[in-house]
């Protein structure tokens, strides 16, 4: 086991280690980490040690970078075990004195298939798409035309399906819309209470570790499968699709703004 930070390339287990200064992943040869292809800039991403631990930016690249699935915006915290995605190319971290032969979870790896701007010498660019044909499709068959939603209600669906959660388990669900991309998941238990709370104390049902929420910010009560959320005199107020609101009906779609928490919600 190495006393260091590394990374290590799941096709080919190349490990690298991590250096004071850092490592740089990219296309360009004289990186630490090169990956030979056009959809991977030339300068992509960093991993930089900061007070005994790394974190993982993303060099405002073409095609972006993946932490765990999910596309990163700010800089992130890396936890062992976690999976760094940039084009084809994946890595997991591992921390220092732990073993490099872990099993990854697959709710760590991207999905195949995807779209990318590929990057050539010079001004020229050029876009591709790739996407996985479903199970049993005819090839020569065309897909039907989309429909166009709402692409949070979309991303909110698929992390339903990830974390498995149906009306079995859950009759409503809160998706916190994250900046640096990692949304979380608040699940209204399948229960005979008629109502419960949101806030910051931790004997709320939903609960938010955070100064902008106050310790009972609002209520949420379910009627025959109506739901109605309530201001509880909280210091920050409440948003109910960017309205302020002291009480509402929610149906599914609809955005609430608890302190600096933005939610989506839904009914399962």
């Amino acid at each position: 086991m190495s006393g260091a930070f590394r990374i290590k390339n799941l096709a080919t287990e190349a490990t690298f280690e991590l250096t004071e200064e850092g490592i740089i992943i990219g296309r360009d040869p004289a990186c630490s980490v090169p990956l030979n292809s056009k959809d991977v800039s030339r300068h992509h991403a960093s991993i930089k040690i900061q007070n005994n631990s790394a974190h993982l930016t993303d060099m405002n690249s073409t095609n972006g970078t993946l932490l765990n699935k999910w596309r990163i915006r700010n800089t992130e915290k890396l936890q062992h075990g976690d999976v760094i995605t940039i084009a084809d190319f994946s890595f997991v971290f591992i921390e220092p004195g732990k073993a490099a032969d872990l099993t990854i979870h697959q709710d760590k790896l991207a999905e195949q298939g995807s779209f990318a701007l590929e990057e050539h010498e010079g001004d020229a660019t050029s876009f591709h798409i790739e996407y996985p044909q479903p199970p049993g499709w005819d090839p020569d068959e065309k897909p039907a035309p989309a429909v166009t939603t709402n692409p949070n209600i979309n991303l909110m669906n698929d992390l339903l399906r990830l974390k498995k959660v149906d009306a079995s388990k859950a009759q409503a669900a809160f998706m916190e819309l994250a900046t640096n991309g990692r949304n979380t998941l608040h699940l209204v238990p399948p229960s005979s209470k008629s109502s419960l709370t949101l806030g910051r104390s931790k004997t709320c049902e939903i609960h938010f570790d955070d100064h902008t929420v106050s310790s009972q910010h609002a209520a949420l009560e379910c009627t025959d499968s109506n739901y109605t959320i309530t201001d509880l005199e909280s210091r920050n107020g409440l948003k109910v699709n960017g309205k302020n609101m002291k009480q509402s009906a929610l149906t599914s779609g609809d955005t609430i703004e608890i302190g600096r928490f933005k939610l989506l919600f839904k009914i399962l």
